[in-house]
């Protein structure tokens, strides 16, 4: 008979169902008064427990306090950290959430699920270097390929060839997080990052969205200023946005309209209205 798991572990888990589901303030509050009772019993799953609630309920300041407290008590913990650093995602603080992983990972370097963690993360952040020096340790620890190595080396190798800095890497994908995180704050469970014929491309899922025909403009024209006013401009001619819908099998319109002076083909009106039309 298996062992059941401790009722902090298992408030964990229910706590992560909330995840894409309408808060329920009522039953958070529920959670949370369980979770402080069980803080004498298991502290470390306890406080845990409640950055998850802090972050449900968009309380950045409180969720970073719990899981602090958690991570004082056990700094490697493999829960702490990773549901640290998916909270951490939530606010849109990817780089800190790779970090915090990594360091973790460090300290326990046979850890694969860390180790996972870290590469999924170091896409998020566009740390794609650092992510192809730790698949090498996938690769002697794992006895199976990791699923987004050809990804990560594809895309390690296009920052090379076009000699896009680490640093000018990482700005980009802030630029991403800042203009897609305004209309979705859980932006990368969105977007697929991938390589499309030499560029670095990034496609937004919409499905579970109702958008008008101008928002697609909208996004694409706040990125082109936020980049160029980052002083990236020259990455651009190697950056490509798409769309797409599940229930649609291509992305639409996977050039889409970076204006005149990148000559790229515009999006038509007839495109967005047929997008629109879709997600109604």
């Amino acid at each position: 008979m298996p062992v059941p798991k401790p009722k902090a572990v298992q408030l964990i888990e229910e706590l992560r169902n909330y995840t894409d589901s309408p808060i329920d303030e009522f039953s958070l509050n529920k959670s949370k008064y369980e979770a402080e009772r069980l803080i004498s019993i298991d502290p470390v799953n306890a406080y845990v427990a409640l950055g998850i609630i802090n972050t449900l309920l968009g309380k950045e300041d409180e969720m970073n306090e719990c899981y602090k407290i958690a991570l004082e008590i056990a700094p490697t913990d493999s829960i702490a950290v990773h549901n640290y650093a998916v909270s951490l995602s939530r606010f849109a603080h990817f780089k800190e959430a790779f970090k915090i992983l990594k360091d973790a990972y460090l300290k326990q370097s046979n850890n694969l699920g860390l180790l996972k963690d870290v590469l999924d993360y170091a896409l998020f952040c566009g740390s794609f270097k650092e992510a192809k020096e730790f698949l090498i340790s996938w690769n002697k620890l794992a006895n199976r390929k990791f699923d987004g190595s050809t990804r990560i080396s594809n895309l390690c190798n296009l920052t090379i060839k076009y000699r896009i800095s680490q640093e000018s890497c990482e700005l980009l994908f802030k630029c991403v997080e800042y203009t897609f995180g305004n209309f979705d704050p859980n932006i990368w469970k969105n977007i697929d990052i991938r390589t499309f014929e030499d560029c670095i491309q990034f496609v937004f899922n919409m499905n579970s969205y109702r958008v008008d025909t101008n928002l697609l403009i909208d996004i694409e024209d706040k990125f082109i200023e936020l980049v160029e006013e980052n002083g990236l401009s020259h990455v651009l001619n190697f950056i490509n946005i798409g769309f797409t819908l599940d229930n649609y099998n291509d992305s639409f319109d996977n050039d889409l309209d970076f204006f005149d002076e990148y000559n790229i083909e515009e999006i038509t009106e007839d495109d967005l209205k047929e997008i629109d039309s879709l997600l109604q």
